[in-house]
């Protein structure tokens, strides 16, 4: 008869062992596969809720301008997510630069504001500046001007802005004579400035003002609107008369 084999148990131990060391091998690598696959999921996830959030806080500018500008796109989208988490008190909050104003001993314009110190944080030569005034405060104050001039209904005042960088808003009233309206489209985002009487004899004028702002934001205060641009005033069509930068938020 023949003799059986007889395979020696370490052979068959070690066998076992390697086989079990190769599944436990290859459920590592699945798991660390599925860990990583996992977080890249979780990465995408994130980037696409940061992508919505800018969208829809372009979108909703738009809206309010009426005058919707294509989608963000490259460095505009990496920009506009880096300012979207910049925060800033409620209310309006603006900085001016004067850029061209009549030259002279004769040439002279002061803003002043009551309670200045609460409001602003500058003064110089043309009165209070780097100012922050929250919703329900009231803008109380006087501007003093000396100018060798006469303004009629030629005169007026050009604003040219950029909202959020990108979105244009153009102001244009008469300096005397008519109301000058400001405001946003499609929202309750009015206001009417007073103008005084044609003519206007600014050798020596000193004009008071109380200007009350609105009791809530326009924007719930869930949106920070950036805006620069510059003002330009004219004495007629073509002559102009001063000009300054601005820059603020409203929120």
């Amino acid at each position: 008869p023949q003799s059986r084999l007889s395979v020696p148990e370490d052979i068959v131990t070690t066998k076992l062992s390697k086989k079990k060391d190769e599944v436990m091998s290859q459920k590592q690598k699945r798991a660390i596969r599925d860990t990583t696959l996992y977080q890249i999921l979780w990465f995408l996830a994130l980037f696409l809720v940061c992508f919505l959030f800018v969208w829809l806080k372009e979108f909703s500018h738009c809206l309010l301008m009426k005058e919707c500008a294509p989608p963000l796109i490259g460095v505009q989208i990496i920009n506009s997510l880096r300012g979207s988490f910049q925060t800033s008190p409620k209310g309006i909050t603006f900085h001016r630069i004067i850029k061209a104003f009549p030259e002279g001993r004769d040439s002279k314009f002061v803003l002043n504001l009551q309670e200045e110190d609460k409001h602003c944080q500058d003064f110089d030569e043309f009165g209070v500046n780097n100012c922050h005034f929250s919703w329900s405060d009231h803008a109380v104050g006087d501007y003093w001007v000396e100018l060798p001039q006469v303004l009629d209904e030629s005169a007026s005042i050009q604003a040219n802005l950029l909202l959020e960088g990108h979105i244009p808003y153009t102001i244009n009233c008469a300096l005397c004579g008519q109301p000058c309206e400001v405001g946003l489209k499609l929202i309750d985002f009015q206001y009417s400035f007073h103008m005084p009487p044609c003519p206007v004899d600014l050798s020596n004028r000193t004009q008071d003002f109380h200007y009350a702002l609105w009791s809530h934001s326009p924007t719930e205060g869930l949106i920070t609107i950036p805006i620069e641009g510059t003002v330009i005033v004219f004495s007629s069509p073509n002559e102009k008369l001063a000009e300054f930068d601005v820059f603020g938020t409203i929120r």
